[in-house]
């Protein structure tokens, strides 16, 4: 992570499935402990410079498009395979949690897009 680049900001970098906002890099830094100084682009427009936690920068924003289609393929395999037992799904659920995911691949076919 260096100054002047550009990373995908997810405000709760947890809640999967979320939008993502281009954040421009100002400055990272030991003073701030583990954050950035952001500049985060809201419709189209960049907001004033703000301390974030890195854990919030996801991804390069070249790549946050694959991203987010992955977490979206995950998202629909845990739905697809739902029960009223809840079985199924904590099945697949662990096992993607488990499985390295490559930006890029599809998740299932093992090929490159």
């Amino acid at each position: 992570m260096r100054a002047g680049e550009s990373w995908a900001y997810r405000e709760r970098p947890n809640k999967v499935g979320t939008a993502v906002q281009r954040a421009e890099i100002i400055k990272t830094g030991t003073e701030a402990g583990n954050k950035a100084l952001v500049r985060v682009e809201v419709n189209g427009r960049m907001r004033a410079e703000q301390w974030v936690p890195r854990s919030r920068l996801i991804a390069l924003w070249e790549q946050a498009e694959g991203l987010v289609e992955a977490e979206e393929q995950v998202s629909a395999a845990l739905e697809a395979t739902e029960t009223p037992d809840g079985l199924s799904r904590e099945a697949v659920g662990v096992t993607l949690a488990t499985a390295p995911i490559t930006l890029g691949m599809r998740i299932g076919t093992g090929e490159r897009e």
